[in-house]
């Protein structure tokens, strides 16, 4: 494993610990509020210092790694379930099934993603967070599509697609057994690389007060970038978690393509 790659799963690992156990974690329940030290600098009681109700910093930003990281890694799975299942059926059996699903795609693309995420939020009057996650499948889901019904249009063509079909298998059989199995490593690869895209829509949708909420790292840095003069650690250590995050996806993601890259292409 390369370096990079290395870096990505040590970030990613650290993350997904911090989202499993960060509330658990956090020194101080980060809703209390404390008006007697209100700005306080990072110290020894608060490593990431106070806001400006006296919350701690640092119980928030745990808390919040539950938020971003649950809310994109749920979008991945939907998306990737969906789209995946239907693109391999499309790239497989094609026909009205594949035109449908294509033009279908085509007319998901062609809207922003995040006015999309945003019309579908403003159809609920209260939304909440299964609301959210349900706008941010509506866009996941297409690229997936694509992905799996590209990877299956070239494997359905190979002699061992060909010789089960010849023996009489299923349609069911071809696609589980043989069409998804093969076309699952490149979906990982974009999986990875969404989960970063989707940490990043979920925290601007928190930074614009648009998504249900309360406590994530796009709130809290919306939250800090009011007080940056006063108090930049506000800002700082939220901004810098989901930098990191996003960048230990990415990493992760980039070492799982070259892998595949030569699993598939043994001779370069």
């Amino acid at each position: 494993m390369t370096l990079s790659g290395r870096i990505g799963m040590v970030l990613m690992g650290v993350f997904l610990f911090l989202a499993i156990a960060g509330p658990s974690l956090a020194p101080h329940d980060p809703m209390r509020l404390d008006l007697s030290a209100t700005f306080e600098a990072p110290s020894w009681s608060h490593p990431m210092g106070t806001d400006e109700n006296g919350a701690d910093v640092l119980s928030a930003v745990l808390t919040g790694a539950r938020v971003g990281f649950g809310i994109s890694l749920l979008t991945v799975l939907c998306g990737l379930l969906v789209g995946g299942l239907l693109g391999a059926i499309a790239g497989t059996f094609g026909g009205l099934a594949d035109l449908l699903l294509m033009r279908l795609v085509d007319v998901v693309f062609s809207f922003p993603g995040l006015l999309l995420n945003l019309f579908v939020l403003s159809l609920v009057k209260s939304p909440t967070v299964g609301h959210l996650i349900f706008a941010l499948v509506i866009t996941s889901w297409a690229g997936f599509a694509r992905v799996a019904r590209g990877q299956a249009l070239e494997i359905r063509h190979r002699e061992f697609v060909v010789a089960a079909r010849a023996l009489g298998a299923s349609p069911a059989r071809i696609l589980f057994s043989h069409i998804l199995p093969n076309i699952l490593p490149p979906l990982v690869v974009q999986a990875s690389f969404s989960f970063a895209a989707y940490l990043l829509v979920e925290a601007g949708l928190s930074f614009l007060g648009l998504a249900p909420t309360l406590v994530s790292w796009g709130q809290l840095i919306a939250q800090g970038s009011r007080y940056l003069l006063v108090a930049p650690h506000l800002a700082i250590f939220p901004g810098l978690c989901l930098g990191l995050c996003v960048l230990g996806a990415n990493l992760l993601g980039d070492h799982v393509r070259d892998a595949w890259d030569q699993r598939a292409n043994p001779t370069q």
